[in-house]
């Protein structure tokens, strides 16, 4: 998820990579104008690892092998630069190349981030979702013109007079007015299929919760049959996820399992709900209350739900979809919880004289 900077802090966090443990900075994002960041969801920046850790972004898209990005700490400062075979972090900083042994590896959770290269020059502002360091932008360009040139590293200020990409040019560094700025995707939506939850693992319990109290009465002077059309509304919860590297409360169609629990809400059609979080569902039913009462009586009813939660950990498979029309597929492991009414039952409660409310010695009744 993406939230407010003033929300989010430097957590300390734990990224599986082969053997090692890794603290991790969520990375930080641009938003126009620069008063405000936002957090990504899918990218982090990893340290205190003695290895490469899996799915470290390459500074080339289009390459698996490396260099990757990596950022390192300079007089105060966050700058984003170039991880190699040599094990050295090597930063463009003011006039001069920094080769650092203390670093952080930039890193797509999962394998889930999208990134693309953004060309910009100095007369345009900087783009939306811009990755950070977070004290600077990161920025690559050609080396020179040719198709398969190589792909300088360096950085971009987020200041307003900061017009030129500072780029590491070998062992020197070289400023240009055009580059390409490194910004992360967002996917628009999620769909969730391929369900297959692991009863050996499920949990069901129930409880009760009073729906409504209503009242019949016989104005009559003859015993009579009441019937009253009751509404109430039926809540219902469910959870899907989350999982690293998605975007919380995005919308998510929920393909369910062919073979699906009785916890299960319509098993025949997908479901359409909010990624990650816990989705608040109401709507408003109907039930037909008929009991027979004597002259002048009346009696108040409690409408009884009966409410099961169901639990269980479950595989699938998550597919991001992009604005471009583009998906992006990946096999999750995660819980999904579902709270529901599952029956209602009338208790008719307390009798009384409708004339003067006096209450009669009647049983209770229970209409299941």
């Amino acid at each position: 998820m993406k939230t407010d900077l003033t929300v989010r802090l430097m957590i300390a966090s734990v990224v599986v990579c082969g053997t090692c443990q890794a603290a991790v900075d969520m990375v930080r994002l641009w938003r126009a104008g620069g008063s405000t960041f936002v957090t990504s969801s899918t990218l982090a920046w990893v340290s205190d690892t003695d290895k490469l850790p899996e799915h470290a972004v390459p500074i080339s898209l289009s390459s698996s092998t490396g260099p990757y990005w990596c950022r390192g700490r300079h007089r105060g400062t966050y700058v984003p630069g170039s991880f190699g075979k040599d094990n050295i972090c090597v930063i463009p900083f003011l006039k001069g190349i920094h080769h650092l042994d203390k670093f952080d590896i930039l890193v797509s959770l999962n394998g889930s981030a999208r990134l693309h290269l953004q060309p910009w020059d100095g007369f345009m502002a900087k783009p939306d979702n811009a990755i950070l360091s977070p004290n600077m932008m990161l920025a690559v360009a050609p080396l020179d013109s040719s198709p398969e040139a190589a792909l300088m590293a360096g950085h971009v200020g987020l200041g307003m007079k900061d017009r030129r990409a500072i780029l590491i040019d070998d062992d020197t560094i070289r400023r240009v007015e055009k580059a390409n700025i490194v910004v992360e995707e967002e996917p628009v939506s999620y769909s969730l299929g391929n369900i297959v939850l692991d009863d050996s693992k499920d949990t069901m319990t129930e409880h009760k919760v009073l729906l409504k109290t209503v009242t019949m009465e016989n104005p009559g002077e003859e015993d009579e049959e009441v019937s009253k059309l009751v509404t109430y509304e039926a809540r219902e919860k469910q959870y899907w996820g989350r999982v690293k590297g998605t975007v919380t409360a995005l919308r998510a169609i929920i393909t369910n399992p062919k073979e699906a629990p009785v916890a299960m809400p319509s098993p025949e059609k997908p479901l359409t709900l909010m990624w990650g979080i816990n989705n608040n569902l109401a709507r408003a039913d109907t039930i037909t209350l008929v009991h027979t009462l004597p002259a002048g009586v009346g009696v108040e009813v409690e409408l009884e739900g009966r409410v099961r939660h169901y639990e269980a950990p479950y595989t699938a498979t998550l597919t991001a979809h992009y604005a471009d029309s583009t998906q992006q597929a990946r096999n999750i492991v995660s819980l999904h919880t579902h709270e529901a009414l599952v029956a209602v039952a009338a208790m008719y409660k307390r009798y009384y004289y409708i004339e003067n409310g006096t209450d009669i010695e009647m049983p209770e009744v229970a209409d299941i």
